[in-house]
């Protein structure tokens, strides 16, 4: 394993990219983390983020932003009120903010999954985000029966190879 003091601070990536990003190149990032899924897997997807500058968020963007705490974090806007945003992990139930704009590092254009490069601007796409934003009060049920779908899928497949051996 590296040691830690290998690792550059995302403070300081972000300083090197933010320049970068704003002269018009774009950013692959691997997120790491559960708290995009189902949408965006840590480990699996990657995306493609671009310059949040001068562009007009709206709710449903994922957006890069920096925490009060230092931290960067990738999360869905769920609401803008006020010139502000409130932030949301698409697996999450609570939300964060109110964000500032001047917060905002950039905003994803694609998500890269098995290969594929899906638009956030894909009208499909968007109204999948837009559903999953408008079923956030109900997330944990959902996950809550998915949890069990799995658990009786494995318990069939344990049983099954009982049978088979």
């Amino acid at each position: 394993m590296r040691e830690v003091d290998e690792f550059v601070p995302a403070a300081e990536w972000v300083a090197a990219i933010r320049p970068l990003l704003e002269q018009g190149h774009l950013l692959k990032i691997s997120p790491s983390g559960n708290s995009m899924q189902p949408l965006i897997a840590g480990g699996r997807d990657e995306v493609v983020l671009s310059s949040s500058v001068g562009k007009e968020l709206k709710r449903g963007d994922i957006v890069l932003f920096s925490r009060e705490d230092g931290t960067y974090v990738l999360h869905r806007i769920y609401k803008i009120k006020d010139n502000k945003y409130i932030i949301n992990g698409d697996s999450q139930t609570w939300r964060e903010g109110p964000v500032e704009p001047s917060c905002i590092v950039a905003v994803a254009e694609s998500v890269i999954r098995r290969g594929r490069e899906i638009s956030c601007g894909n009208p499909g796409y968007r109204a999948f985000a837009d559903i999953w934003l408008f079923l956030r009060p109900v997330r944990p049920l959902f996950f809550g029966v998915l949890k069990t779908v799995y658990r009786l899928a494995d318990r069939r497949t344990d049983d099954i190879k009982e049978k088979g051996t």
